[in-house]
């Protein structure tokens, strides 16, 4: 989803467009750290449950916020690599063992879900603190 931004003043000085891609990195940047560690938190382990958690599934999730051009490309995953099963704690609803669900994991569509409705405010926001750091 592209996001666009429209300066309109009646004068003075704006920032530059540089300056305002470079707020976005730092947002999208703050949003894809936040939402990895959302992705990151283990629940409550089930009473009666023997399994002992290693921590793996935790390690497996990272994200990653590059900047091509006009374009800013914020990325959040899990690797297959280190943890082999993750689609099947936290993919997609269509992916997920009916166990995890119940167990309290956040999915793939709960990430989705919360960058769709966080998206735009957080730009909006880092837009804002680069209007407000050069005095406007």
């Amino acid at each position: 989803m592209p996001i666009k931004y429209e300066v309109i003043g009646g004068g003075g000085d704006f920032p530059s467009g540089e300056d305002v891609l470079r707020g976005i990195v730092r947002g999208m940047n703050r949003l894809t750290k936040s939402q990895q560690a959302e992705m990151q938190k283990y629940p409550p382990q089930r009473p009666g449950n023997p399994y002992i958690r290693t921590g793996t599934l935790l390690r497996s999730w990272s994200s990653e916020t590059t900047r091509q051009g006009n374009r800013v490309i914020g990325e959040i995953g899990s690797n297959r690599n280190i943890a082999p099963y993750n689609t099947r704690v936290q993919g997609f609803d269509s992916q997920r063992a009916l166990w995890a669900e119940g167990a309290g994991w956040p999915g793939a569509d709960d990430l989705g879900d919360n960058v769709q409705r966080l998206l735009l405010p957080t730009i909006q926001f880092a837009i804002n603190e680069v209007y407000r750091k050069d005095g406007l």
